[in-house]
């Protein structure tokens, strides 16, 4: 990452202190990137026209600490109205490797999604990466009635499956409306924060796209460094 490159990002930047929602915006968004242990995670505030800012985010350790996100947090409107936005909806990764000898994080995924559906009026959807380009940028997948492993579930899940490619120039094209001067007054340019760090900035630019060997372009994490912010980003 270049010294020009981080600067660009934090020139995105705009003055809004960390965990408080812009006057203009009217919904919260939240997006999960599931670990084998622990949570990545991303609040996104949005306007009416798409524009966003991204209010909260980092790091938490337990399903219990999600749930305290997801559930229970309340943000503050700036501009001493009183008022405050609790998350709208909310995206949750569903891949995941061997956690336990007979549980996957894809499975503790699912069921902690089923456990949790229609928990307090925020709309509540698991996600997994597609496989292959999308016409569009998501696809509601069909009712899963058993694990991968075969475990039944309680009840049917439907997962959205995410083309990430396409987001995630969605997402970039966002960001480079914000941080450029002629662009950022336009319609649906993705703002930071002005608590946003260093921490950020890594993951979100750990990924650049590339030419692969059949002539595509792809996102490829050049460094092999963590870029979870960057997925939770793209599910918020």
């Amino acid at each position: 990452i270049t010294s020009k490159e981080k600067e660009q990002i934090f020139s995105a930047c705009v003055d809004l202190p960390a965990q408080h929602v812009p006057e203009e915006a009217i919904a919260l968004t939240c997006g999960v990137d599931v670990q084998q242990f622990g949570f990545w995670f991303v609040v996104r505030a949005w306007a009416p026209d798409m524009t966003s800012w991204p209010i909260h985010y980092g790091f938490l350790a337990t399903w219990e600490d999600v749930e305290r996100l997801i559930f229970e947090s309340s943000y503050p409107v700036v501009g001493g109205s009183g008022c405050s936005l609790r998350i709208f909806r909310a995206c949750v990764d569903t891949g995941g490797s061997k956690k336990f000898e007979d549980m996957t994080m894809t499975e503790e995924t699912y069921f902690w999604l089923l456990k949790n559906h229609n928990r307090g009026g925020v709309g509540l959807w698991g996600t997994k990466g597609s496989s292959f380009a999308l016409p569009g940028m998501l696809n509601l997948g069909n009712s899963i009635i058993s694990t991968p492993s075969g475990k039944k579930l309680p009840e049917a899940l439907r997962l959205i499956s995410i083309d990430t490619a396409k987001a995630k120039d969605q997402f970039h094209y966002r960001l480079q409306l914000a941080f450029n001067e002629e662009t950022r007054d336009l319609p649906g340019a993705a703002f930071l924060h002005s608590g946003v760090g260093d921490d950020y900035v890594a993951q979100i630019l750990v990924e650049e796209k590339q030419i692969n060997d059949k002539g595509r372009e792809e996102w490829v994490n050049v460094h092999n460094r963590p870029n979870h912010l960057f997925d939770a980003e793209v599910l918020s």
